[in-house]
């Protein structure tokens, strides 16, 4: 299914799903979403909004994956500032302080 291009219109629908009900396929799941990266999921934004989900839902195993886009050398300068801008927003915890003046 991965070697499909391009890749089914419902495919990280299902790849969510699936991590959803079975935790045991987190390892598969994540073995998915690395594959994805080296066939540079960004380019299908539909793809690319379910690859971010899952990414999200699988914190804090899918670091690994994640820092694999940031370090891609394969992705324009836009893309690249995307990348990076996703990279900061799911490594880095936000903590909202209050301002003591």
């Amino acid at each position: 299914m991965l070697r499909r291009k391009p890749l089914p219109f419902l495919f990280m629908r299902f790849t969510i799903q699936a991590n959803a009900a079975s935790r045991e396929l987190r390892g598969f799941v994540l073995e998915i979403l690395s594959t994805l990266v080296g066939q540079a999921v960004w380019a299908d934004s539909q793809q690319w909004q379910g690859w971010i989900v899952c990414v999200r839902e699988l914190l804090p195993d899918s670091l690994p994956v994640l820092l694999q886009v940031c370090s891609g050398d394969t992705i324009t300068a836009f893309e690249f500032i995307q990348v990076r801008l996703v990279c900061v927003v799911f490594a880095r915890p936000i903590t909202l302080r209050s301002r003591e003046d």
